[in-house]
């Protein structure tokens, strides 16, 4: 996975051992979020993008936004 994702040049960013905080919500269309590294003084970080991927257990990002699932 991590070969994959560094094939491609720089154009994605892998966060990991994050939990999602916040989302940002516009137009229907999510815009941004707020992640905070899982360590006791982890600082929250926001990310803005136009393609985000849940890859939660359950869903969670897609949840926060307000996405239509099951």
């Amino acid at each position: 996975f991590h070969d994959m994702v560094s094939g491609e040049g720089g154009k994605i960013q892998l966060l990991l051992n994050h939990k999602l905080k916040r989302v940002a919500v516009s137009n229907n269309r999510l815009t941004g979020i707020v992640l905070q590294h899982r360590e006791p003084s982890g600082v929250p970080a926001p990310v803005s993008g136009k393609v985000f991927i849940d890859a939660t257990y359950e869903g969670d990002l897609a949840a926060m936004a307000g996405a239509a699932l099951r």
